[in-house]
């Protein structure tokens, strides 16, 4: 049995050298066959630290979304950073990150969330597009939500008269 501190064993080893050759440094210009390589090379390396860590990794293509755990926890605090929340085990949150090793924002999350949380991996991209995407159908929530409470007020003041 390893540790997380040891050296990989041979099919680790492998996989991350391939990894290494594979992985191209920040693409910012890419043409979209390129973004797609790059979305896959993500998944990969989200794939990759979730193996080396012993953690769960997130298939964020598959991934279904509680919305009432969504909706508990502020925006600001998910793309501040960069997590969205998986489920609740008890009184511990799981939440999705990309970066499982910065130990120091998962305690800062873990004291704002007054929650202990436990980390599953899922790539980046794939978060940030699942909270954009969460962060619209919210706020057309939130505006529908707002009209009907004014609307229920208003009618309200009607029959008091």
């Amino acid at each position: 049995m390893t540790t997380n501190n040891q050296t990989l064993d041979s099919s680790s080893r492998s996989k991350h050298s391939l990894f290494e050759k594979n992985v191209k440094p920040n693409n910012s210009s890419l043409g979209e066959s390129d973004k797609n390589v790059s979305l896959v090379e993500e998944a990969s390396r989200a794939q990759y630290l979730a193996e080396r860590y012993r953690l769960e990794f997130v298939d964020m293509e598959r991934f279904q979304l509680d919305a009432n755990l969504f909706r508990s926890i502020p925006a600001e605090l998910m793309f501040r950073y960069g997590f969205v929340p998986h489920r609740r085990e008890g009184e511990t949150l799981v939440v999705v990150v990309a970066d499982p090793t910065d130990i120091p924002m998962l305690d800062e999350l873990s004291l704002l969330l007054e929650n202990p949380i436990k980390v599953t991996v899922g790539s980046a991209s794939a978060i940030q597009a699942l909270l954009q995407k969460n962060q619209g159908s919210q706020r057309a929530l939130e505006d529908a939500t707002e009209s009907f409470r004014l609307l229920k007020e208003t009618k309200g003041e009607e029959c008091a008269r």
